[in-house]
């Protein structure tokens, strides 16, 4: 599952040292996995939950793309694994065009929408440019290449979310 880690200016989360690239591993058993304990690492599958189930803002944090490739526990939109593999820091620029793009002129008065809804709703509503969908399909272009250039064969679950999310943005 890929999703996203917020963490401090040092890349460093509940004081664990975290590397780009690596893989991290907890010694707990699935069913002693729970969140908010040393028995996971914390990740969201979508980055704009980051603030809203962390003490982490994404201005201010390092945020990183990471693949949970162990068991996972979740409670909402908080997940946890006892596997992880820090994929790539995602460069402030990048952070920058996602708040633009979430900062209240692109986006659906907070309304929860389900995947394919939100980029529909927000050409409908005229809100968001044609750019913005554009710089949409830069960032999955790029998550792709990062994806291929992963170090394991992808399996199916990470080819059938690359084709579902360059489905979303067919618009």
């Amino acid at each position: 599952m890929i999703g996203y880690k917020a963490f401090d200016e040092n890349l460093m989360c509940r004081g664990f040292q975290f590397e780009v690239g690596k893989t991290y591993k907890t010694e707990a058993k699935k069913d002693e996995l729970k969140l908010c304990t040393d028995t996971v690492f914390h990740f969201c599958r979508e980055l704009h939950r980051i603030e809203a189930v962390s003490d982490y803002t994404i201005s201010n944090s390092r945020v990183c793309e990471v693949i949970a490739e162990g068991d996972i526990v979740t409670d909402g939109d908080k997940y946890g694994t006892n596997k992880i593999t820090i994929l790539r820091e995602i460069p402030k620029e990048e952070l920058k065009k996602y708040n633009n793009c979430n900062s209240g002129n692109c986006n659906s008065a907070g309304a929860e929408v389900s995947e394919g809804e939100f980029e529909k709703s927000l050409l409908e509503k005229g809100v968001c440019l044609q750019s913005d969908l554009d710089e949409a399909k830069e960032i999955i272009a790029m998550q792709k290449r990062a994806l291929e250039n992963y170090i394991l064969s992808p399996d199916e679950t990470i080819k059938d979310l690359i084709r579902k999310a360059e489905a979303l943005l067919k618009v």
